[in-house]
């Protein structure tokens, strides 16, 4: 049960469309609305963005380790089935170095270098290729930025 909540949850702050729809003419703002704007906004703030996109990627990891916290022990959660069906491993050979291999570009491309370049867009002032200039203007303004909008949307609230 608590798999279908995180992925509704998780569904639910990562919506764009209805809240771009209807939030942003009202002026009301969800992540990743306010991720939207702030990069077509001019001129664009990808550090914004990026810290946004950020704590949004922090929220929904803390619920996957909450929930592989609470499925740890899955012999609790074993399926019962009427037939014995037992799994049969399969020798690749030669070829298991080529599927590891592949498997790992694909979770390069899919997972690492995404995460990497959101992780590289939040903490550097404007834009740009990874570079030893940019490394040097690192900074936590984005973040800091960030709170000080949560706080100032707070009171506002209140």
């Amino acid at each position: 049960m608590f798999s279908v909540l995180l992925v509704i949850f998780i569904r639910g702050i990562e919506a764009f469309e209805v809240p771009a729809l209807v939030g942003v003419p009202a002026k009301i703002s969800v992540f990743t609305t306010k991720i939207f704007l702030a990069i077509h906004q001019f001129p664009s703030d990808f550090g914004l963005a990026g810290a946004y996109a950020v704590t949004l990627l922090l929220i929904s990891t803390t619920g996957v380790l909450i929930y592989g916290r609470i499925t740890r022990r899955e012999d609790r959660y074993a399926t019962v089935t009427g037939k014995g069906y037992r799994p049969r491993v399969i020798d690749l050979g030669g070829w298991k170095y080529v599927t590891c291999a592949i498997s790992l570009l694909i979770f390069l491309l899919a997972v690492i270098f995404p995460v990497f370049v959101l992780l590289w867009s939040s903490f550097i002032p404007y834009y740009g290729v990874p570079s030893r200039e940019l490394m040097g203007k690192m900074t936590w303004a984005n973040f800091s930025l960030y709170f000080e909008l949560s706080v100032g949307v707070n009171r506002v609230q209140k």
